[in-house]
């Protein structure tokens, strides 16, 4: 279906134009943190290539952080490379890239966390520090731990891994009732079906509950309204969340009529999120949350399947594994139960 959000290609534009502004503001205000890495989530590049002039055909991506990754999308301007990966530290795996590229998703195993890629609000705007991989300068990106990422690399795109909650991409409080998101779903899917859109719409899960529509010069009700997040798998892997309002009329005694879905803003997820998302309370029912095909490495138990204080800044009394009420995100998730609690 037509997407009624930022496109790729005019992300693509507006990556260029912050990347400016961010070096701008770099070299005006510290210099010296050029040093450390600059705009963006690492170094390893002299210049962002001319549109059309990025690295094209196999292309490596090493992992030489601590963490495993199981799932991997990386977005050309027209299209996704999204798949799991069997990505352990000292790992390597290989795409083709052909086309321009722009930005990087990356998940842990066990579908907790989020290693790369800043969600986004409903105005495509990212909530954190932008991590782009625009027009690729070398074919071989090499994944570092958290601030680690090297500024002088010259012969590899050196990324530094930012681990955040999986949850954090789904930046609203749901309103909690199931019935009314399997209402509203049902009239999704008979839309998606009646306009041959090419995803399959998962589940929903409302923004809001309903509202009132009122003429504004009368202020007779004329209506209600409400919004959801429908959330999609796409026939090339990835996965996106897009808004949706929907509105029923009102006859004078009772609200009347079918619902009507208009169309609003779309997101691109990490697979994992959306399989988080499945389980929530509130969602419309679902085969994810039931137990089915989970896709992206899953979304439910603790990496690792288990708790222990392997973590190496364990018992020092801050919670390090980046999971729920963690202080810092320098260890694997579950690894420093002693100050986090079990997971």
């Amino acid at each position: 279906m037509p997407r009624i959000s930022v496109s790729l290609s005019t992300r693509a534009a507006a990556t260029r134009v912050a990347h400016t502004l961010c070096a701008i503001a770099l070299l005006a205000a510290a210099p010296a943190a050029l040093a450390t890495g600059g705009c963006g989530s690492g170094g390893g590049r002299a210049e962002t290539p001319e549109e059309g002039a990025g690295v094209r055909g196999t292309v490596t991506i090493e992992n030489r952080s601590q963490f495993d990754i199981c799932w991997m999308d990386l977005m050309e301007d027209d299209g996704h490379l999204a798949q799991d990966v069997a990505l352990s530290p000292g790992a390597m795996v290989e795409v083709n890239v052909d086309g321009d590229t722009n930005r990087l998703l990356l998940t842990e195993c066990g579908g907790q966390r989020s290693l790369l890629g800043h969600p986004m609000n409903w105005y495509g705007t990212p909530q954190g520090p932008a991590e782009y991989l625009q027009n690729l300068q070398h074919d071989r990106i090499v994944l570092y731990d958290p601030g680690q990422a090297p500024a002088d690399a010259s012969d590899h795109r050196a990324v530094a891994l930012n681990p955040r909650p999986i949850s954090d991409w789904i930046f609203w409080s749901p309103t909690p009732d199931s019935n009314l998101a399997a209402e509203v779903h049902a009239v999704l899917l008979e839309k998606a079906r009646r306009e041959s859109w090419s995803e399959t719409f998962e589940f929903s899960l409302l923004l809001s509950g309903w509202g009132e529509l009122r003429n504004r010069h009368t202020g007779i009700l004329t209506g209600r309204s409400l919004q959801a997040a429908g959330f999609a798998r796409w026939p090339d892997g990835h996965c996106t969340m897009q808004v949706f309002g929907y509105e029923q009329g009102h006859d004078g005694s009772d609200y009347a009529g079918p619902l009507r879905a208009g169309v609003s803003t779309q997101l691109d997820i990490p697979c994992p999120a959306l399989t988080y998302a499945a389980g929530i309370a509130g969602a419309s029912p679902n085969d994810i949350a039931a137990g089915g095909s989970s896709g992206g490495g899953g979304g439910g138990g603790s990496a690792g399947g288990g708790c222990s204080n392997t973590c190496a800044s364990s018992n020092d009394g801050e919670c390090d594994d980046g999971g729920p009420n963690s202080l810092y995100s320098v260890c694997q998730l579950g690894t420093d139960c002693a100050d986090c609690g079990g997971r």
